[in-house]
């Protein structure tokens, strides 16, 4: 029989604060089973009520429909108060970001190469 490792150890979810933005950083696969662990962590980004909120998926090896849907969702309710959610995702990043552009998400979320390029664009627009 094969050492399966449980759901719970398959993905690692952190809320940290960068610049005054909540990021939550995922490390690992994001599917059905441990979901609700991912959505967890975006809802106490989201709750934190500021004006943007950052998922880092640079450590994320899988993501199925189930992790889209957390997302989509996390993004609806941020556009509700004219909120914004960026995603990170570094190009080459195959399992995640052809998962996000296939299904076309990056038209309406910001998705970016890398926590650098986000805030980037965040000051820019801030700028502006």
């Amino acid at each position: 029989m094969k050492n399966a490792r449980p759901d719970n150890e398959k993905l690692s979810i952190e809320l940290v604060d960068l610049d005054g933005i909540p990021l939550v950083r995922a490390a690992g696969e994001i599917d059905l089973y441990n979901v609700s662990r991912f959505e967890d962590g975006m809802q106490r980004a989201v709750d934190r009520g500021t004006k943007i909120v950052a998922v880092d998926l640079t450590g994320v090896s899988y993501l199925d429909s189930s992790g889209l849907s957390a997302l989509i969702a996390a993004y609806k309710s941020l556009e509700e108060r004219n909120a914004k959610l960026y995603v990170i995702v570094p190009p080459g990043h195959n399992a995640t970001r052809r998962v996000i552009e296939i299904t076309r998400v990056d038209k309406f979320i910001h998705v970016r190469d890398s926590l650098d390029q986000m805030l980037s664009d965040v000051k820019e627009k801030q700028a502006a």
